[in-house]
């Protein structure tokens, strides 16, 4: 009889974990930097010298959302690539993962132009997203067990960083097994032995990001400023 009758210990299940923690510590850093940038914009008033200009609000966000696409693009790009030099992604398909990673950068700047409209002060709202973001990814540490349902897991993924980080995991499940998340295996969720694939949180993020854009707008228009005429909460069902 053994007198601790533990399973044995893996190092590829350790290396997931760690690597999942170590990727979300990384973004919610970008979701702040991102996020303070935007709000000390308008706390100077920069954003509102810029619309009695002429510029409008979409050609802000747009020039916002195409420094992030840049910044995050290169962020991830470089991140894949030094993971697959090291043996991090040794069996998985560069650009599957790299689609992966942009998918979430999409959702991450979509957050952040949610986030803006609720706040005024650079420090508190940069500080409350990026607790507000590592709150969101907790769930994803505890959900792929075999007894969660799909269906609960693709409706927590609607917090992206839960997406996120259940697809790491997943990602590094099939590294352990020799297997690599390639085309073939994205959307296998057997492979994995999760009750979801990759390829479905992949997708998540995706509605994610739209998501978060749609309620950025929506407070965009109803949400009290100093500058600027706001909608009743109702405005869409009103003519």
């Amino acid at each position: 009889m053994q007198q601790l009758p533990t399973p044995a210990w893996k190092e590829g299940a350790s290396l997931g974990f760690i690597f999942t923690i170590y990727m979300t510590l990384i973004f919610s850093l970008q979701v702040r930097v991102m996020l303070q940038h935007v709000l000390e914009e308008k706390e100077n008033k920069i954003v509102v010298t810029l619309l009695q200009q002429g510029m409008t609000e979409s050609s802000y966000w747009l020039s916002w959302l195409a420094t992030a696409g840049i910044k995050y693009g290169a962020l991830v790009t470089v991140i894949v690539v030094v993971c697959r030099l090291v043996g991090i992604f040794k069996y998985s398909n560069v650009l599957v993962v790299l689609a992966f990673y942009l998918s979430f950068t999409c959702a991450c700047a979509s957050f952040v132009v949610m986030m803006s409209t609720i706040f005024s002060e650079a420090r508190v709202g940069g500080g409350v997203g990026m607790l507000l973001y590592l709150v969101c990814s907790a769930p994803s540490f505890f959900l792929l067990d075999q007894g969660t349902n799909q269906g609960l897991i693709l409706g927590v993924s609607l917090l992206a960083p839960t997406a996120f980080g259940a697809g790491n995991q997943l990602i590094q499940r099939l590294e352990e097994q020799g297997l690599g998340m390639t085309g073939a295996t994205m959307f296998d969720a057997s492979a994995t032995e999760s009750p979801v694939s990759f390829g479905a949180l992949m997708i998540a993020m995706l509605v994610d990001a739209a998501l978060y854009g749609v309620i950025g707008w929506y407070l965009q228009q109803v949400v009290p400023t100093d500058y600027g005429i706001t909608l009743p909460p109702c405005f869409c069902c009103m003519r």
